[in-house]
């Protein structure tokens, strides 16, 4: 699911504006997916637990961010995308996350 939406991503995205931005794109979609599955995957915890996912997930997002949007980073993920292209990135590892849950729900 993670592979097939970020692969998706990055040929679309490289058939419109060549294959830098695509596989760009295709990593950017993949680590997010990567990072959204642990939300499929976490398990419900107490009323104080639990705090360290998000956090977590929250570094991981922050550290993505400065390898796509800081200059001299930016190599690191690939070509510079704009801004369609980040939201079909997301769009990309939203998609994996939503087919994670709704499996797990029809398993139950």
């Amino acid at each position: 699911m993670i592979a097939g939406s970020a692969l998706a991503a990055e040929t679309f995205v490289a058939s419109r504006r060549g294959a830098a931005s695509g596989a760009a794109a295709g990593f950017t979609g993949l680590v997010t997916g990567q990072l959204l599955y642990a939300l499929a995957c976490a398990q419900p915890t107490g009323e104080h637990g639990g705090a360290v996912l998000p956090g977590a997930l929250a570094a991981s997002f922050a550290v993505q961010g400065v390898a796509l949007f800081v200059p001299g980073l930016r190599d690191l993920a690939g070509a510079r995308l704009g801004f369609a292209d980040l939201a079909l990135a997301a769009g990309a590892g939203l998609a994996s996350l939503v087919l994670a849950k709704t499996f797990t729900a029809k398993a139950r």
